[in-house]
């Protein structure tokens, strides 16, 4: 069971099947498998529904210094009730541990039930003190790895930790044959459906996410390509569209392989947090052994050092290496070139100053955030202002540097990147620039809104143009928009 990679060979169905159903109909329901050894089920299985299940709001009481902070599901509640069913199942019934979520509860079942010993009274008042158990040596195995406790914590704990966040007390349920046991975690009052408390329907917007409990954040995307392999990814997370084209670029472009180092420019803004948080989450779940090295480039405006502590939370949080590098890019362009177009030189510098700092932290790829939206202003702006027909790359080697660029986002709206920075409340760093919103691409982005407004879809035709001529390197196929396959 442990030192097998395919349990299910021996024991049927000796797996865990995780199902996400928002709506009672079935709409929208996504289905995740955790196969392997049962140890390695366990962890993916928690980390899984740690980043995408496991939600957290924080709520602000007047005349308190502290804020109040409550999850959907405590983690520890969560962890002991999967962490026990693993122990206690027989592997010589042909089913699997399952785990369904709802708007209004999470089920974690499986099977047999509890042995007599523990009496129809006990359950009720949430006592299971078992005298006997069923899996002593898988018992002994996940104490030394550290995946359970001591014989007969597993309940307090999940009564405790279910107490401590506010939420309703669990219930345990069973049939006059103790053929399957249920635990079952009430959702915290906070996070039912708005329009019922006792709705079936989940909302379909889902609260915010902290950076500190979720530690790693999907890339939100373009549109649902349909495609089963990245729908896992997406899943409960209430992003269907999420990582499914950070992941089709990846794979379609060739954009990262094992064993590389990424650094990912990070700036503060939106695009650059959700490409720092996409990367760390494909990195659990993608298949590829990646590392990542968050380097932000403080431009110093008006000679006064910027304030990325937000930046400095997030990466300690999602375990990610940062770099805070103060330069003079704000002095150079404003004071001393005074550049009345300050950006592409501002631009230039920041390149070779990121290019330098990569390979300084020994990364051999650097990540940039420009998304989908990016790429069609940047073409329109080398065709309008400079007569060319040319965009950045989706992938490219510096052979002076030994540097690959990358841009995983390109597949990604930016709307539906504001939406991803949104739902998981990630701080932005505002810009201080003086020319903020004062940029040619600022003009190209309003013209392409409005041509938008009135020729509907002509920045997926614009889109659509670069891929079937492959301009620099974008694929050369016929590229039809998600919404229309």
């Amino acid at each position: 069971m442990f030192f097998s990679e395919d349990p299910e060979r021996f024991f049927d169905y000796a797996r865990i099947e995780i199902v996400d159903k928002p709506d009672p109909t079935g709409i929208g329901m996504t289905e995740k498998l955790f196969t392997g050894p049962l140890d390695r089920q366990l962890r993916d299985a928690l980390s899984y529904l740690q980043n995408y299940i496991i939600q957290e709001k924080v709520k602000k009481v007047s005349g308190q210094a502290e804020a109040e902070r409550f999850c959907n599901y405590p983690y520890a509640a969560v962890e002991e009730a999967l962490s026990n069913a693993i122990y206690h199942k027989s592997y010589q019934i042909g089913e699997p541990i399952t785990v369904v979520i709802t708007p209004e509860q999470m089920e974690i079942t499986s099977l047999p039930g509890p042995d007599r010993t523990i009496s129809d009274e006990d359950l009720a008042n949430r006592r299971m003190i078992s005298r006997r158990y069923r899996n002593r040596r898988i018992g002994d195995f996940l104490k030394e790895l550290r995946l359970v406790e001591g014989r007969n914590t597993g309940i307090p704990t999940i009564l405790r930790a279910m107490k401590e966040n506010g939420s309703p007390l669990p219930t345990f349920e069973t049939d006059s044959d103790r053929t399957y046991l249920t635990v079952v975690l009430p959702v915290h009052a906070s996070f039912l459906p708005s329009f019922s408390k006792k709705s079936a329907g989940r909302e379909t917007k889902r609260t915010y996410r902290t950076v500190e409990e979720l530690k790693s954040l999907i890339l939100t995307a373009l549109e649902e390509t349909g495609a089963s392999s990245t729908s896992e990814l997406a899943a409960a997370l209430g992003y269907k569209k999420s990582t499914t084209t950070m992941r089709k670029a990846i794979q379609e472009f060739d954009l990262i392989s094992d064993g590389d180092v990424i650094a990912v420019g990070v700036s503060g803004g939106k695009d650059s947090l959700v490409l720092l948080n996409g990367l760390v989450m494909l990195r659990r779940f993608i298949g590829i052994d990646y590392n990542i090295v968050s380097i932000t480039l403080d431009p110093q405006f008006d000679g006064v050092p910027g304030n990325y502590a937000a930046i400095e939370e997030m990466c300690r949080n999602l375990d990610v290496e940062c770099h805070i590098i103060p330069t003079h890019i704000g002095e150079i362009v404003f004071d001393v070139r005074k550049e009345s177009h300050p950006c592409s030189l501002c631009a230039r510098m920041r390149r070779g100053a990121l290019h330098d700092a990569a390979i300084e932290y020994g990364c051999n790829k650097i990540a940039l955030g420009h998304h989908f939206n990016d790429a069609v202003e940047t073409f329109i702006m080398n065709l309008f202002t400079e007569g060319r027909i040319g965009c950045f790359s989706p992938k490219s080697y510096l052979s002076r540097k030994n540097l690959t660029l990358i841009r995983p986002m390109v597949f990604a709206p930016e709307k539906e990147v504001k939406k991803a920075a949104i739902k998981n409340n990630l701080n932005i760093v505002k810009s201080k620039c003086p020319a903020d919103g004062h940029t040619n691409r600022e003009s190209t982005k309003q013209f392409i809104s409005e041509m938008d407004k009135t020729n509907k879809g002509f920045s997926d035709r614009i889109f659509g143009a670069m891929r079937r001529a492959n301009i620099d390197g974008w694929g050369g196929i016929d590229w039809i928009p998600n919404e229309k396959k």
